[in-house]
């Protein structure tokens, strides 16, 4: 379900953006170390080739009877064997990857001073609960209460930048009066990233006491933490985990100090929610999509059951595809969906394969439905399985007039010419406005799943 359900990205909201934005830095170095990772490792591999060619060349002509042959192999093989020892003790495909590492955890540290500002602005009423002390040169330095709150803010959440990201929390639950901030199965090994980082910057990877005190204090076992001396390093798996893991913690903490400190917005924090949602569908990660469709599910209240049930619908097509059809069936057989709207039968019916059901609720709905659109039926990731069904070819012909196959085409060539016009019009434009964060979605052109 998709954009008329209430899953259209929200008109901007300090904590919606804020969300997104670590959101995006996290799938943006995820991106970057699948693209410049296999790029190092290349450029390293032909630069040895291109050492080892050098000295196959010139390395016999040192014993030529030519003078000059022999100075310029000298010379030839001299630079080789200084390039190659510097290959060799180079290693720049881990730079790239420490450096990413690194920079993940410095977008999850500006994100929370991101999402406590946009949190203080909509509530000033949280300034009451900061107990901070300020010198008199203070008060009379700033030119209005405004200045001296942004103030005491920005000194709050340098405080909070500080400290471990353990006694991050425990002060958060405390502001916000939540105790369930850490409560969930990917906290721990958040933990053990964080530490992980702290050995990365300032022990080359070395394992030391402290990493393996923090990492039992968040619950792992011990004989799953590496002996301390132990050099350890990242990997694609883990690096991308990692990625994955940042987005979870900004989403789930965004949203849980967003639905507690701000319970009227209620609307606005499902909408946003399920847009998230609705967009790892779209992208086919179907790990994160079950990932926000169990937080978004599990959350205690929702604005409406319209979400609730949309939630499930999309919670269920996330499950299904990530091997957890059975999961996906129980949770689809446990609601009535009888009494609901057409969207949300045709969807249980789709999610349960039962397409001849499916096609004969396609016709009924009629081909000018303002939510089961032609346009639904091509986009939604719902429809995925559907679409290559006999079934829903006969009625999609029998609704439209056309063919699916044929539309899709047509779709395709509109593009094409579309994507033609903007290339002809950037030519003639040296010197472009530039585009706003709105409007650069180049990411979301890039399944960074692929």
């Amino acid at each position: 379900m998709t954009a008329s359900s209430g899953l259209a990205k929200t008109d901007v909201h300090p904590v919606a953006s804020a969300i997104e934005q670590v959101a995006h830095r996290a799938r943006d170095i995820k991106l970057a170390a699948r693209t410049y990772m296999p790029l190092a490792h290349t450029i390293k591999k032909e630069s040895f080739k291109e050492v080892k060619a050098q000295l196959e060349t010139y390395g016999p002509l040192l014993e030529n009877e030519n003078r000059k042959t022999k100075v310029i192999a000298f010379k030839e093989t001299s630079q080789a064997i200084r390039w190659y020892w510097r290959l060799k003790g180079s290693n720049v495909p881990s730079v790239i990857e420490v450096g990413l590492f690194l920079s993940l955890f410095a977008a999850y540290d500006a994100y929370i001073g991101d999402l406590m500002r946009a949190l203080y602005v909509r509530k000033p009423a949280l300034f009451g609960a900061i107990n901070k002390e300020l010198s008199f040169k203070d008060v009379l330095d700033a030119e209005s209460l405004d200045m001296l709150k942004e103030k005491v803010l920005e000194d709050e959440i340098e405080d909070l930048r500080r400290i471990s990201y353990s006694d991050q929390f425990s002060i958060l639950e405390r502001r916000f009066e939540i105790s369930t901030l850490t409560k969930f199965d990917s906290w721990p090994a958040f933990l053990e990233c964080s530490q992980r980082r702290n050995l990365l910057t300032h022990c080359d990877g070395i394992v030391s006491r402290q990493y393996r005190d923090k990492c039992k204090e968040a619950g792992i076992k011990d004989g799953e933490i590496p002996p301390v001396g132990t050099k350890i390093g990242l990997g694609s798996t883990y690096f991308y985990g990692a990625c994955e893991l940042v987005l979870e913690i900004g989403v789930k903490l965004g949203h849980t100090l967003w639905r507690k400190t701000l319970p009227d917005e209620l609307a606005e924090a499902d909408r946003h929610l399920m847009y998230l949602l609705y967009s790892a569908l779209e992208t086919g990660n179907w790990a994160r999509a079950e990932m926000l469709g169990e937080f978004a599910l599990n959350q205690r209240s929702k604005a409406n059951e319209r979400n609730e049930k949309t939630i499930i619908i999309n919670y269920a097509q996330a499950l299904k595809r990530n091997d957890k059809a059975e999961k996906a069936a129980e949770l689809i057989e446990s609601i009535d969906w009888s009494a609901t709207r057409d969207e949300f039968k045709l969807s249980a019916l789709v999610l349960r394969e039962r397409w001849d059901e499916a096609a004969v609720l396609m016709r009924e709905v009629g081909s000018d439905d303002q939510l089961l659109s032609e346009e639904a039926y091509h986009l939604w990731p719902l429809f995925l399985e559907f679409r290559e069904t006999e079934q829903f070819a006969l009625a999609y012909q029998d609704l439209f007039g056309h063919s699916y196959s044929e539309k899709l085409e047509q779709d395709i060539l509109t593009a094409e010419v579309s994507l033609q016009s903007e290339a002809d019009t950037d030519e003639g434009d040296t010197h472009p406005e530039p585009r706003t964060s709105q409007e650069s979605h180049f990411q979301e052109a890039i399944p960074d799943e692929a």
